[in-house]
């Protein structure tokens, strides 16, 4: 049996799609694609993401 659970983990842009995250507010869709791993690099914020087992790289909310 496969094991389907939802993951909270640290965004990695090189393993989650930023570009494919949309959600009803603009400014939030904008800010994971343009400014959470910047800010996440100069340690002025953290970004985690939620993600689902299965789909690892999709970003369901954060």
């Amino acid at each position: 049996m496969a094991s389907s659970e939802y993951l909270i983990e640290p965004l990695n842009p090189k393993k989650h799609d930023r570009e494919s995250f949309i959600c009803e507010e603009p400014a939030l869709n904008e800010f994971i694609r343009k400014h959470a791993n910047r800010e996440s690099k100069a340690n002025t914020s953290k970004c985690f993401v939620l993600t689902h087992s299965e789909s690892p790289s999709t970003i369901r909310g954060y």
